[in-house]
């Protein structure tokens, strides 16, 4: 009887417990979906036609997890920063946030804060769980904060996003200075990043 306990235990243990949690080879286990909460106004719709509607306009701030559950936090009064918004089975995410990693990890963008806002996450979709495409496929810094949307998208859905990627340029007033969507290249990235106040 003891043997049947604590073999159930084990197997228990073993599942990494579901529930919204993924687990990974090495041990660790990564939340899939975070709790996203939101204060201040929704930016609209980015419009690539219009890409100038909405600058100037406050950032939203918007608090949540990281797949390693760590709490995380965008905000206005970050200073100047950069969102960007990925689908971790995006192919032009996969392109495209590559580059930036390279970026980050140069040095060539000082302090500047880039967060990583992940969302539209889906276990029948390629690079499941989230967890793994951020930190084993992706390699994202540790440096670079990492967000977790709700399986409503909220962040995304707050931030105006229309696609993936999507980049918001944040002025250091907590402004939108830019924001672009797509595969636009690291020298454009730097550009935006460039032109912020």
């Amino acid at each position: 009887m003891l043997v049947i306990v604590i073999a159930l235990v084990v197997a228990l243990v073993g599942t990494g417990g579901g529930g919204g949690k993924s687990k990974k080879g090495s041990g660790v286990t990564y939340l899939e979906y975070g709790s996203v909460q939101v204060s201040g106004s929704p930016l609209p719709k980015f419009d690539s036609n219009s890409p100038a509607k909405g600058d100037g306009l406050a950032l939203p701030t918007i608090s949540g997890q990281s797949p390693k559950r760590e709490p995380v936090t965008i905000s206005p009064t970050d200073g100047k920063q950069v969102v960007v918004v990925g689908a971790p089975w995006c192919p032009h995410c996969n392109r495209e946030l590559p580059q930036l990693v390279n970026l980050l990890q140069s040095g060539q963008l000082g302090q500047l804060k880039v967060t990583l806002v992940v969302t539209a996450q889906d276990p029948n979709y390629p690079n499941w769980p989230p967890g793994n495409w951020v930190y084993d496929t992706l390699h994202w810094p540790a440096t670079s904060p990492v967000l977790l949307d709700d399986k409503s998208a909220t962040a995304a859905s707050v931030l105006g996003t229309p696609a993936y990627p999507y980049f918001v340029f944040v002025d250091s007033h907590g402004q939108i200075g830019s924001r672009a969507t797509g595969e636009i290249g690291m020298d454009a990235f730097q550009q935006h990043v460039q032109a912020l106040k």
